[in-house]
């Protein structure tokens, strides 16, 4: 089954991205902004951004956010970086002995 996409010049961008940590991430980033009561503008100042369409873009998982903004971005907001990238849980080959 082929995966729906919208084709545009910068190449294919999935309707129903899977597993995606960018989708992830943007979620958690969204998630912590509004329990902190920070607009989006406020939060693309504190970090560094020139705008604030550069945070709607990492919360709809269409940009990646670096390290540096990461770490910027959970010291803002007063949570842990790991609130806003959490990391993958790698599967156990074999299960528990």
């Amino acid at each position: 089954m082929n995966t729906p996409t919208n084709t545009n010049r910068r190449g294919p961008n999935y309707l129903y991205p899977a597993d995606d940590d960018k989708v992830v991430t943007g979620a958690c980033l969204r998630e912590a902004r509004l329990n902190k009561g920070v607009t989006m503008d406020e939060l693309a100042t504190a970090i560094g951004f020139a705008n604030p369409g550069s945070i709607s873009q990492i919360e709809s998982g269409q940009r990646a956010l670096t390290d540096p903004k990461l770490n910027a971005a959970a010291e803002f907001l007063g949570v842990h970086p790991t609130t806003i990238r959490r990391p993958r849980l790698k599967a156990v080959k074999g299960g528990k002995k």
